[in-house]
């Protein structure tokens, strides 16, 4: 199985002005586009970090599955919100699309997993998903202050090439460490 995604976190859906503001920043003009691109970077590097170390996916983003053929096929996709099924296809020359009438989704009771049924064909299987929160303000209130703490460490840390700052601030794992998934 191959996971990829299709479409990451616009910068328009960062909350850029929350970490400014939690940064106490005062923009000037000539530094703000400079800035704001620390900003960012810090942001998506932070995101990235906390749905790693959480299997959760936070803001909206597509991604793409990739499998063997399968009656039934079993995703495990992390803690998921909001899971939309975009597309389910065939991987051929000219791909095979199928209808909502011709495959099953199925969530199950925990939102780490997805089961889509298929009808028997002997090709790749393609699953084009949305996943996560449409609006910063849906996502879970200590996985924001994690993702803001965290991104404010990065910005201020952008400068240091010391090895003396290597990990996470244990606020940061304090707020994540429930919102972890662990697998056995």
């Amino acid at each position: 199985m191959h996971f990829e995604d299709i479409t990451t976190v616009s910068n328009a859906d960062l909350p850029s002005a929350e970490l400014a503001d939690y940064l106490q920043l005062q923009s000037d003009a000539t530094g703000a586009v400079r800035q704001n691109q620390h900003l960012d970077s810090s942001l998506k590097a932070a995101l990235h970090e906390v749905e790693s170390r959480t299997g959760r996916f936070l803001l909206q983003k597509n991604i793409e599955i990739k499998t063997k053929y399968k009656p039934c096929i079993n995703f495990n996709i992390g803690k998921a919100d909001n899971v939309q099924i975009n597309q389910v296809y065939f991987d051929l020359e000219e791909p095979s699309y199928l209808t909502e009438d011709e495959y099953i989704y199925l969530p199950s009771n925990s939102t780490s997993k997805l089961e889509i049924s298929v009808p028997a064909k002997a090709e790749d299987v393609v699953v084009r998903l949305s996943v996560g929160q449409q609006h910063w303000d849906d996502v879970v209130a200590d996985l924001k202050m994690a993702v803001i703490t965290l991104s404010a460490y990065y910005y201020e840390q952008r400068y240091d090439q010391s090895k003396s700052n290597i990990g996470m601030p244990k606020l940061v794992e304090a707020l994540i460490e429930k919102h972890r998934t662990i697998r056995i």
